[in-house]
């Protein structure tokens, strides 16, 4: 089983079960935000303590998917990202430069395959 963190933000309640339930079937621990704030609360009070920043890219609150990513990272630059979106929002190729992207709807095994690729490139996805 792994120990690795994962901060999951998503506005939308019965995404977070789906994706929690999911990953922590998985061996992963799950912190769960609604929100950009939310999540910048938790991670005040578990700074660097997370290996994947697992996000949604439109949030209300006026803090995106995006924008948490980078403040986020502005502190722990080695923190892994996955963004995750039922909309096509990359016009500029943002999503792209982070290098993972999950278009929902999305089945559990699909993302447990990608998070675990993304946190550990070398172990065999499958």
């Amino acid at each position: 089983m792994s120990t690795k963190k994962i901060l999951l933000v998503d506005d939308d309640s019965d995404v977070r079960t789906v994706v929690r339930d999911a990953l922590e079937e998985s061996g992963y621990q799950i912190w769960e935000a609604s929100d950009g704030s939310e999540a910048l609360n938790i991670w005040k009070t578990r700074a660097s303590q997370f290996d994947l920043l697992l996000t949604d890219m439109a949030m209300p609150g006026g803090l995106n998917g995006r924008q948490l990513a980078d403040r986020l990272r502005c502190e722990q630059p080695g923190l892994k990202v996955v963004f995750m979106s039922g909309h096509i929002l990359d016009p500029a190729g943002i999503i792209q430069s982070h290098r993972c992207f999950l278009q929902k709807p999305f089945s559990p095994e699909y993302l447990a395959e990608i998070v675990r690729s993304h946190l550990d490139p070398a172990s065999p996805a499958g």
